[in-house]
């Protein structure tokens, strides 16, 4: 089955003529139907955003679900929470020697030049 193909099982799913829906995403009337198989990665754009609940991947591929589901939308996949949580224990880390190496620098500093700086923080 061709990108075309599944597009127009989509249609036909969803309950939307072609003509409409050709028209709605700014194709020529009957580029559905043609006889080319391809549809160009412009187009692929238009689709998704008129039908952003449609899987992508199923409409290239025809791997997966025709549509994404609330769940698959909320459960992030193992790897990407494993990453997130590195990314935010590096940025504490980061943030913790920043604190330190102002406090350092805010102690080497005169008197004067501290009270300034306090006054500009709030």
């Amino acid at each position: 089955m061709t990108t075309k193909d599944r597009l127009k099982e989509y249609l036909k799913y969803k309950k939307v003529g072609r003509n409409k829906f050709e028209a709605a995403i700014g194709v020529s009337i009957g580029y559905i139907s043609t006889k080319a198989i391809t549809i160009t990665s412009d187009v692929i754009e238009k689709v998704c955003a008129y039908f952003p609940e449609l899987n992508i991947d199923w409409l290239i591929t025809g791997r997966g679900e025709m549509e994404f589901t609330e769940v698959g939308l909320l459960q992030p996949s193992p790897d990407l929470i494993t990453a997130l949580k590195e990314t935010i224990a590096s940025q504490r880390l980061t943030i913790e020697a920043q604190r330190e190496a102002i406090e350092a620098i805010t102690k080497k500093m005169p008197v004067q030049n501290r009270k300034e700086v306090e006054m500009e923080e709030i």
